[in-house]
């Protein structure tokens, strides 16, 4: 990640936060945790990436939908699998 990506994550995050800052330390305290939050978050979403590749993600909504279009017949399909 860039470094000036970072910084700018880093500003959106504190801005939407709205803390009252108590002095110059706290101020640091909090942007170096937005910071460690940021870049954790970048690792693990490089990590997913790297070990799903192109996987499509379905959420459970979709699968419920999926599922309630088509609902398959059991009896057909064990008929299937035994021939």
């Amino acid at each position: 990640m860039q470094a000036t990506a970072l910084l700018n994550e880093a500003f959106l995050k504190l801005v939407d936060a709205n803390v009252p800052w108590q002095s110059r330390a706290h101020f640091m305290a909090i942007t170096v945790r937005a910071m460690h939050q940021i870049l954790v978050d970048h690792t693990k979403t490089k990590k997913c990436q790297k070990h799903r590749g192109d996987e499509i993600m379905v959420t459970l909504h979709e699968a419920n939908e999926a599922y309630n279009q088509q609902q398959p017949d059991v009896l057909n399909i064990k008929d299937a699998l035994i021939n």
